[in-house]
């Protein structure tokens, strides 16, 4: 029950916030028969966006941006902090106003993994995992494996059932809060699953391991590729380059 309450107190919030500024994704996209037409002409495409100027206020902090994302794509977005690399990923869930031009996102779910991870007080781990959704058993621990939470969990004395009291994610370690956060949107089964910098906070051998464990021939999305499309935000020149290798 607390899950879904929050969940939803969540959603009422930012439906509010969208609502109530004009310019935001939520109504700037085109209507339901334009994409129907989009997915006819191309059933593989999961997200577009056409000439669009996007800003946090009415002055774009983006701007001329078109691209496609297709099913089977993992996309990387690189560039040093401060470029608009978070604007851009933010504008894919409505949280970003589109000031000229639209975004069309034609997946029907969608995971979102912030730099700034938020988690529900007073819940175990494992529900964070979950987020209200059944459990399963398999997905759940290949899911935990992939993001290397496995170890911690061995670790921890409660396992699973560690408390997270916060929604800062206190007392986890800035980087299992990070890969805690990846967890939950991997668990989730998207169709297109967006990361903004999940990596940087993580040190460099569990980095390198979660890559491997994600990216890699039989990694976890890479297996999942034909039925998703990633896009993935990095500032990090180290996982650029052994991204580029994968």
């Amino acid at each position: 029950m607390l899950p879904d309450l929050y969940e939803g107190y969540v959603s009422w919030k930012r439906i509010s916030q969208l609502f109530s500024a004009p310019g935001t994704a939520g109504s700037s996209g085109p209507g339901d028969e334009t994409r129907a037409l989009i997915r006819a002409a191309n059933p593989d495409l999961i997200a577009s966006v056409r000439d669009c100027s996007l800003g946090w206020t009415a002055e774009a902090v983006l701007s001329g941006l078109t691209l496609n994302v297709e099913r089977g794509s993992i996309l990387l977005i690189t560039g040093d902090t401060g470029l608009g690399k978070t604007t851009l990923l933010k504008s894919l869930v409505g949280e970003v106003r589109v000031l000229d031009g639209f975004v069309n996102i034609l997946a029907s779910r969608v995971a979102y993994c912030d730099q700034a991870p938020f988690f529900l007080p007073g819940e175990i781990v494992r529900e964070q995992v979950l987020w209200g959704n059944d459990m399963d058993q398999t997905l759940y621990v290949a899911v935990l494996r992939a993001c290397q939470l496995d170890v911690d969990v061995a670790q921890w004395s409660d396992g699973d059932s560690q408390v997270v009291s916060t929604a800062e994610g206190v007392p986890l370690s800035g980087g299992q809060r990070k890969r805690l956060s990846l967890a939950r949107a991997l668990y989730h089964n998207p169709e297109l699953l967006i990361l903004d910098d999940v990596f940087t906070g993580i040190d460099s051998d569990t980095a390198a391991q979660m890559r491997d464990a994600l990216f890699g021939r039989e990694g976890f999305l890479q297996t999942r590729l034909p039925d998703m499309a990633v896009i993935l935000s990095s500032s990090s020149g180290m996982f650029r380059a052994t991204l580029w290798q994968l």
